[in-house]
């Protein structure tokens, strides 16, 4: 199968190579009947069929090059197979003997795992006539930074410090004998972990020592 369809793609060729020289013996034919009639313009008419004979070849190229293509990917298709999603170290494994993987570069990303093809190229399913790569971009995963130390701080100054960090903050207030009130006690995720950018820090503020209630009528 696969040799006749090279046979057919030969025979193409063939048929076109021979479909431009024709044009070219038929134009220059009408150059030289024209040259004889018209002296005055003979300058002009070998500059013109010197520009001719040089077009052709380079037109016939350029023809022959995309119908062989084009026929070479009806006749012998190859799919591209949708990579995206898939983890590269698997993929690698199971289609390296079909086509080499080339990773381009690695970007954070929240959609998709560490280690996860996010893009690739050819793009999935399409229809090519060779495929000797893929290149793809690979995730590498959410990005992390540590939380500030922000303990015994005033929490306004505690919240811009961890904002500048992309973190979003929230607050709880708790009673403490030791903390004066509005500094902060504790964060979660605790100082000097590493949490994903844009989650959120959870920072316990103190309330001050706890009020007397006990009833003075006691």
């Amino acid at each position: 199968m696969e040799t006749i369809a090279k046979a057919r793609i030969q025979m193409v060729i063939f048929a076109l190579l021979a479909f431009w020289s024709l044009i070219a013996a038929v134009v220059l034919a009408i150059i030289l009947i024209v040259k004889k009639k018209k002296r005055r313009q003979m300058k002009k008419t070998k500059i013109a069929a010197v520009v001719f004979a040089l077009l052709v070849p380079v037109m016939s190229f350029i023809s022959v090059n995309n119908w062989f293509t084009a026929i070479q990917t009806i006749v012998d298709p190859i799919w591209v197979p949708d990579l995206v999603g898939l983890d590269y170290d698997e993929c690698q494994s199971a289609y390296g003997e079909y086509f080499e993987l080339i990773v381009q570069h690695e970007e954070y990303s929240y959609e998709y795992p560490k280690g996860t093809i996010m893009q690739q190229d050819p793009v999935p399913r399409s229809m090519v006539s060779s495929l000797p790569e893929i290149r793809c971009i690979v995730s590498r995963g959410v990005r992390m930074v540590d939380v500030a130390d922000v303990i015994g701080l005033d929490f306004e100054d505690a919240k811009v410090i961890l904002e500048e960090s992309t973190f979003t903050v929230g607050f709880v207030s708790e009673y403490s004998d030791d903390v004066p009130n509005g500094k902060v006690i504790a964060t979660d995720p605790p100082a000097f972990e590493k949490a994903a950018v844009y989650s959120a820090v959870k920072v316990t503020v103190s309330g001050g020592k706890e009020p007397d209630v006990t009833d003075d009528n006691e």
